[in-house]
């Protein structure tokens, strides 16, 4: 006998935080969060429960009716990693909290909430999953059960203290309560026997994967749909309950059933986006993948550095003297009138203030005295004078 373990995803009244039970080594990220997601679909579109009193804000329905809400058959087969559990099926329904609890339904804020509450198992026969009917007709007890005994104790605790739990493994609710465990149901010897239209995408050995298309079918198809879904061996997830299908969402669902489809067709199957590739390590890019502005950028670098340099002119010797450093011919470091001379002869050229060169055959010394007065240097005050005899 099959062991199936529930799947409870809705919010707390304090706490924003969805997943309040999953199997051991069930992933919140893996396929059955994509199934559930299928489902809920962020409570778009989801029926308000049947005989529900405004007045009394009470749920009152009859016996044996169905729960309003959206119904869940995904399987996985040969596809999934050590936290995803490669093969298994999960079953379940997507509705209003109010349908599942009188108490446990709004937020701090008076807001409705959804939730899905399902069961996890590994299945070896059709038998071992609840059929069509046993599961809409008795999901309002069955999951409610369920909803109670995982949400109670965290109701209305403070959000650090609301985790997801790890679900236990226990009986399914529908073993004695299915008439259709083994997914058939004989019609009465007089009875004509009817022969139903092939479903579209059934083949002669059940199910086919199809990858790149979703099938829709008109609500009418669910439970066919559903028990062929019990029976196939290739990956499959049927939502049933939608009344718009454009609102539905299409990943990872291979099959839908929806009011608003009256005639069986395909659509396009969601193109999943692919991550971008990962960049270069540090220090891994070849040398021909360097981009060529990278090699601009260095040239312009390097000859603005030049520039700033050459700039930057040194900082003169503590015990150099005014006027000694080497500048254009004829000039001292600050620009003032030089001097060039032969000094073995005594003759000398006197360079004017003008930049014009003067000769004269007089002694040096002579022709001082007899010189217009010197232009007066323009020397830091802190230099003193100069003797003229220090540069003989």
């Amino acid at each position: 006998m099959t062991m199936w373990t529930p799947v409870v995803y809705g919010r707390t009244h304090r706490a924003d935080r969805w997943w309040r039970a999953l199997p051991a080594g069930i992933s919140p990220n893996g396929w059955i969060a994509d199934a559930v997601n299928a489902a809920v679909a962020g409570g778009r579109g989801l029926r308000w429960p049947e005989a529900v009193s405004e007045a009394a804000g009470e749920t009152s329905r009859p016996e044996g009716s169905r729960l309003e809400g959206r119904y869940l058959l995904a399987r996985r087969v040969n596809g999934g990693d050590g936290m995803n559990r490669a093969n298994g099926v999960l079953v379940g329904v997507a509705c209003y909290a109010r349908a599942l609890s009188q108490e446990m339904h709004t937020d701090e804020a008076s807001r409705e909430l959804y939730c899905f509450v399902g069961w996890w198992g590994t299945p070896q026969t059709p038998s071992d999953i609840p059929s069509f009917a046993a599961l809409t007709e008795n999901c309002e007890r069955w999951a409610g059960d369920v909803y109670q005994t995982y949400f109670e104790q965290v109701w209305k605790e403070h959000p650090a203290r609301v985790h997801t739990q790890e679900s236990v493994p226990e009986t399914a609710p529908w073993a004695q309560d299915d008439p259709v465990a083994d997914g058939l149901v004989e019609s009465p010897a007089s009875a004509p026997e009817v022969t139903p239209p092939p479903l579209l995408g059934v083949g002669p050995a059940g199910f086919t994967s199809r990858k790149d298309e979703v099938l829709l079918y008109p609500a009418s198809h669910a439970e066919r749909l559903w028990d062929e879904g019990r029976r196939t061996k290739v990956p499959f997830t049927l939502v049933t309950g939608w009344d718009a299908s454009a609102q539905a969402l299409l990943r990872p669902v291979t099959h839908l059933c929806a009011a608003d489809i009256h005639e069986p067709r395909t659509v396009p199957a969601p193109v999943i986006a692919q991550p971008p590739p990962p960049s270069p390590k540090p220090g891994g890019r070849k040398p021909e993948d360097k981009k060529p502005d990278a090699d601009l950028l260095g040239q312009f670098l390097t000859e603005v550095g030049k520039v700033i340099r050459s700039l930057r002119s040194p900082a003169p010797e503590k015990n150099q003297k005014p006027g000694r450093s080497q500048g254009p011919a004829g000039h001292g470091s600050e620009g003032r009138p030089g001097r060039t001379g032969d000094l073995g002869t005594g003759k000398s050229r006197h360079v004017s203030s003008q930049g014009k060169e003067e000769s004269s055959g007089q002694n040096f010394f002579s022709s001082q005295k007899k010189a217009s007065p010197p232009v007066k240097a323009k020397f830091p005050e802190k230099t003193g004078d100069v003797n003229e005899l220090d540069d003989l």
